[in-house]
């Protein structure tokens, strides 16, 4: 059997065959545990007998990520829109227009969803468990806000003249907040050690108070003619969304000390982070780009109406794929379920 060296701790491993037809290379000195090929764990349901698809080249799904950034960024736009439309009458007008288009985005992010599922009849026959299914629950609390975000430009037609409107507004809202705080907590799982901690919540909330304001001043920028009519909420928001961003830096740092300081059961996950340095440095560079864009586009109002448009697109776009790129890390870092670790530790008893 010829000898291998761990690439953590640069010591000799050896190969083990076990009977299940599985090859892992088991480092004795640091832990370190690679398991050769890993299509070589069989799928429990569906085609049996058939490998585990592997990931793709950059190792995340491209179409999970991008529905998820979608829904939060329109449910963040959808509460911001709503604070200024009943906090800033005069420009109750421009958010009525963005509110009449904002569920062609949650449409766009739905069919991602649908694709990503491979199978129409699979997101139907989650609704059958809808009382014991954290996925079940989002699925169905998406369904419904984008329904409503739709039902938008006709409400006028549809809900009667003596029902208050705030009444759409309030059940929109909260239906698109539970879709997001459900989709968080679908990764909260005992099994799935990496994901379960306190950072999983704080990411999916983060991305959606920071996406939200920025989207909404970016496009207020474009839409109104002087977005200084705004100013108060446009200062408060970028003061806002630069604290976030910090919170997330010292936050996203908190996660990494909390792998580096587990046992074996989250070295995998934090093999698969390490493996991906030029995303985190990314992450980390974007976040501290958004915080100086943010204040300095509070110094801008001071310039032309062209100049702040031109400062808050840059804040977007740059707060925009921070998300992405934070996501995908997060669903590149699966790592092993609590039962294949413990599956890892007898065969290195072997």
């Amino acid at each position: 059997m010829s000898e291998k060296y761990c690439p953590k701790c640069n010591a000799p491993i050896e190969l083990k065959r076990t009977g299940y037809g599985t090859e892992v290379s088991s480092c004795k000195l640091c832990g370190y545990n690679e398991i050769a090929g890993q299509t070589e764990f069989k799928e429990k349901r569906g085609n049996l007998g058939q490998p585990r698809d592997k990931k793709n080249m950059w190792g995340w799904e491209p179409s999970l990520t991008i529905f998820t950034v979608i829904i939060q960024l329109v449910t963040g736009s959808y509460l911001t829109i709503l604070i200024t439309k009943y906090l800033f009458p005069q420009s109750s007008s421009l958010s009525q227009t963005m509110l009449t288009f904002l569920w062609i985005p949650a449409v766009i992010g739905m069919l991602i969803s649908v694709s990503h599922g491979k199978n129409i009849l699979t997101v139907v026959n989650m609704f059958r468990t809808v009382g014991s299914s954290q996925l079940s629950r989002e699925v169905l609390f998406l369904l419904i806000f984008t329904i409503l975000l739709i039902l938008y430009p006709l409400r006028g037609f549809l809900i009667p003249v003596s029902t208050p409107l705030v009444i759409h507004d309030i059940v929109s809202i909260i239906t698109g907040v539970v879709a997001v705080a459900s989709m968080a907590r679908i990764y909260n799982l005992p099994s799935r050690p990496c994901w379960n901690h306190v950072y999983t919540p704080i990411s999916f909330t983060l991305t959606l108070l920071i996406l939200g304001p920025t989207a909404f001043l970016m496009t207020m920028s474009f839409l109104s003619g002087n977005i200084l009519l705004l100013q108060p909420f446009l200062t408060y928001s970028l003061i806002f969304v630069a604290i976030l961003s910090l919170i997330d830096i010292l936050a996203f740092r908190g996660y990494r000390l909390f792998l580096k300081s587990g046992g074996d059961d989250l070295k995998t996950c934090l093999v698969e982070l390490e493996s991906r340095k030029h995303l985190l440095k990314t992450k980390i560079a974007l976040r501290y780009i958004t915080i100086l864009v943010a204040v300095a586009s509070i110094f801008s109002t001071y310039l032309s109406t062209s100049t702040i448009g031109i400062m808050l697109s840059i804040c977007f776009v740059v707060s925009l794929s921070c998300e992405v790129i934070s996501r995908a890390l997060f669903y590149s870092t699966l790592g092993s379920s609590i039962g294949e670790q413990r599956f890892l530790k007898s065969i290195r008893r072997l």
